[in-house]
């Protein structure tokens, strides 16, 4: 039947990006001990008519009632287990029947709100009922009358410290919608397709009434000039609504007129009518690149085939009849002819003129959508009083500057963060979120979004501010002007709220004198290392090639070249440094060059440098996922592989991979470090390190790309990273 039904898709779930239909969330401590449950359902619109509605109850009745099982459910039970103990021999396996009357302890249960749109077209044409034993429902259905998108809606059920059986919990949820679902008849009765009409024309009206008093009023508060713009504004929605109101009304009466009318002819002519109307659906769709002469030919095309069809029934009627029945079967259809006749043309222009009529509905909206409309204040900018308490907010004077710059952070997609503050100077506006630092040039736009994560951290030099930023190619600093002392003050005040939210900041502190540190690279001493290093800034050597790797050679093969090289690096060289990058690097390069394509799988580099002055014991590495095991590269002789532990001045790097990306996993990498003088997390998206009393951890190097991820760590001692 299904290309006949008025509705061929019975349910959508209005999503939004991936989202599941039904989400079920779930936090269980022990036995029958729940600290949070959560059952959320998407919106959803169900759409039904007659035949589709009679076809899933009869598909349904036979799993309605189980026979077998009503009279000695124990029995049954129990039979059914013997059986499949036939086929697979389960120790201990047994059949029970007790009914689990134990109480549950819930200590938050979240039933989300449940919206449901529902329509349901009425056929009265079809009569194909099975009026057998056990069919009365399809009695009720054929006085049920159309309904259009009845809004259906339960509120949701929020209780805490629930403790009671699953039987009582289920019948006390039961009554909760039970309740709701008759308040809901209302909304039923609203929606039929008969008072559609009606209703259209009155909240129509009521809207353009509306904004005929509202309008000049909001204009009012921004000057004599936006509320004569308010007047003009409000007086066109009026019209508009009048105008609208009288065209779906129209429409939907005539549409309602005609479906009644239908019913008189006969099935081919339906079928016929049916199929016209699918090459109409753009329509109703809101295409409105069509012309009115498009519109006179589509509307004259249905009256036409009203009058044609009407005209050949006139002559084919009743000869079909006469063939079957003789004469009295020729004054029958000639009877049924005649009426027909009538009916068609009749349907026919009924249907053009709901074709004419909802193109000038639709002309009307669009002569009124291109209108200016008033502009609406932004809303109020509420800056967070207290960083970590998301919920404390400051309720400050309006201010038109302050509600932008919260816009700016509502606008850019990202629905987890959320506006904490501002700053403005005289060529920059700067902007603390949740997740993120906005910088915007206010001469020439110019907009810039950083992660928290992806500064190491701030200083300042004169009245500038320079921000060390992590990228891919190694560590670059942003220097911003800020004019005075003053608003340089007041910027810092807005960078250190989010300031442990920063690589480098959350782990040690740094004044101007060591911040010069990560521009120089190693020109500073490092604890431990036997030469004093050259310059150099870790990264620097990315997305370059390096001729010291042979990219024919497998994983394997890979890494016991990398391994004997590393091997001869000493922290007695000037260029200790570079080289390790280098080679860390070359990892990533190599790798990228076996596994292309198809096969392409992320890797990340870990290095990690001692700078402690006392040895690093590694007391595990752990990798919680990936697809290979951790590879440990050493320099020179400066680890020990017996006692895990890494020398002072010595450096070690660490190699991992990933499986191969699906549609199931993305193959993404987590590495997890544990030392007696820090713990790590390092991901291919993520990396954080928390040192422990009395010691630093140092970023050297934070690069993140889609397939690669490489890290440089220096763990110095509390004091400082410098001799």
């Amino acid at each position: 039947h299904i290309p006949r039904v008025a509705h061929p898709v019975l349910l959508i779930f209005l999503h939004q990006g991936n989202e599941p239909a039904l989400h079920l969330s779930a936090v269980k401590k022990k036995g029958t001990v729940f600290k949070y449950v959560a059952v959320r359902l998407l919106d959803i619109t169900i759409a039904l008519d007659r035949e589709t509605t009679q076809t899933v109850h009869t598909l349904s009745r036979p799993l309605l009632r189980t026979p077998s099982i009503d009279n000695d459910a124990a029995a049954w039970l129990q039979n059914y287990t013997d059986q499949i103990r036939q086929y697979n021999k389960f120790p201990g396996f047994t059949s029970s029947h007790k009914i689990n009357t134990d109480r549950i302890y819930i200590e938050q249960l979240n039933l989300h709100p449940i919206r449901i749109s529902f329509t349901f077209t009425q056929q009265w044409n079809f009569d194909q009922l099975n009026l057998s034993e056990g069919s009365a429902l399809l009695h009720y259905i054929r006085l049920i009358p159309s309904i259009n998108s009845a809004p259906i809606s339960f509120t949701s059920f929020l209780v805490r410290h629930v403790f009671e059986s699953p039987q009582v919990l289920k019948q006390i949820i039961r009554n909760h919608y039970l309740s709701q679902a008759r308040q809901c008849a209302l909304n039923l009765v609203g929606s039929l397709a008969i008072l559609q009409g009606p209703a259209d024309f009155l909240t129509n009206i009521g809207t353009g009434v509306r904004d005929f008093v509202y309008h000049p009023i909001n204009g009012s508060v921004h000057g004599p000039e936006k509320f004569w713009e308010g007047v003009e504004t409000g007086s066109l929605s009026l019209a508009r609504g009048v105008f609208n109101g009288v065209f779906r009304g129209a429409a939907n009466v005539t549409g309602i007129v005609n479906s009644n009318l239908v019913a008189l002819t006969d099935e081919h002519f339906i079928e016929e009518r049916n199929a016209y109307q699918r090459t109409l659906t753009d329509l109703n769709q809101g295409d409105q690149s069509k012309s009115i002469s498009d519109i006179l030919f589509l509307a004259g095309t249905s009256v036409a085939h009203g009058i044609t069809s009407g005209a050949m029934g006139l002559v084919e009627e009743p000869l079909e009849n006469f063939n079957k029945q003789g004469t009295a079967g020729f004054v029958r259809g000639m009877g049924s002819a005649i009426i027909s006749a009538i009916v068609k043309p009749a349907v026919g222009l009924g249907d053009g003129a709901i074709i004419i009529m909802k193109h000038g509905e639709r002309l009307v909206g669009d002569s009124c959508n291109v209108l200016v409309a008033t502009p609406k204040r932004l809303r109020r900018a509420l800056p967070r009083k207290f960083i970590k308490m998301g919920n404390s907010v400051l309720l400050n004077k309006y201010d038109e500057l302050s509600s932008m710059a919260q816009n700016i952070v509502e606008c850019s997609g990202n629905h987890t963060d959320a506006y904490i503050s501002h700053m403005y100077s005289c060529k920059y506006l700067f902007i603390a979120s949740e997740s993120s630092l906005w910088i915007i040039n206010r001469r020439t736009d110019e907009q810039e979004c950083l992660q928290w994560e992806e500064i190491s951290h701030f200083y300042t030099h004169g009245c500038c501010l320079i921000l060390i930023i992590f990228t891919e190619l190694g560590v670059s600093p942003k220097v911003l002007d800020c004019e005075s002392t003053d608003i340089l003050e007041n910027v810092k005040r807005l960078m250190s709220m989010q300031a442990n939210k920063m690589t480098n900041t959350r782990n040690c502190s740094f004044g101007n004198n060591t911040s010069d540190f990560f521009m120089t690279g190693s020109h500073y001493d490092i604890i431990g290392v036997k030469v004093r290093q050259q310059k150099y800034i870790f990264g620097s050597v990315n997305c370059q090639y390096n001729n010291h790797h042979d990219n024919s050679l497998d994983n394997q093969a890979t890494l016991d070249h990398c391994h004997r090289r590393v091997r001869f690096l000493h922290s007695d060289n000037s260029t200790f440094f570079s080289s390790l990058d280098e080679e860390a690097w070359g990892l990533i390069s190599t790798w990228r060059n076996i596994y292309s394509g198809i096969h392409s799988r992320r890797c990340l580099v870990l290095g990690l440098i001692n700078g402690t002055g006392e040895g690093i014991q590694i007391k595990s590495t752990i990798l919680l996922e990936g697809g290979s095991p951790i590879c440990r590269i050493p320099a020179g002789m400066d680890f020990d592989e017996l006692n895990s532990i890494l020398k002072p001045g010595g450096a070690i790097i660490f190699f991992a991979w990933g499986v191969s990306p699906n549609l199931n996993q993305r193959g993404s990498i987590h590495l997890q470090m544990d030392s007696n003088v820090f713990l790590s997390h390092f991901s291919s998206t993520t990396a954080v390190a928390t040192p422990r009393t009395g010691y630093s951890c140092v970023f050297l190097e934070r690069s993140i790309s889609d397939w690669w991820a490489k890290f440089w760590l220096l763990i110095t001692t509390g004091q400082g990273q410098t001799k």
